[in-house]
């Protein structure tokens, strides 16, 4: 089946206060939210860091959307 592959922008955060209480990666990591566009997810990670930077930190990362095509 064909596929369509589009840019996609992933913000992504790393619990800095979790690794106190384990150091399973997948608990530390995740996936906050997605965008097509790289300034607005550069631009949301700011903001984040801004906001709980403290706790966490924020970062993006270039991926794909798959789509039927």
């Amino acid at each position: 089946m064909p596929q369509k592959k589009t840019p996609a922008f992933a913000v992504v955060r790393f619990d800095d206060y979790l690794t106190e209480h384990t150091t399973e990666v997948s608990n530390l990591i995740t996936i906050v939210k997605v965008f097509l566009d790289s300034e607005v997810a550069e631009a949301e990670a700011e903001r984040l860091n801004n906001l709980n930077g403290d706790h966490s930190r924020y970062w993006v990362h270039a991926t794909r959307l798959i789509t039927p095509d």
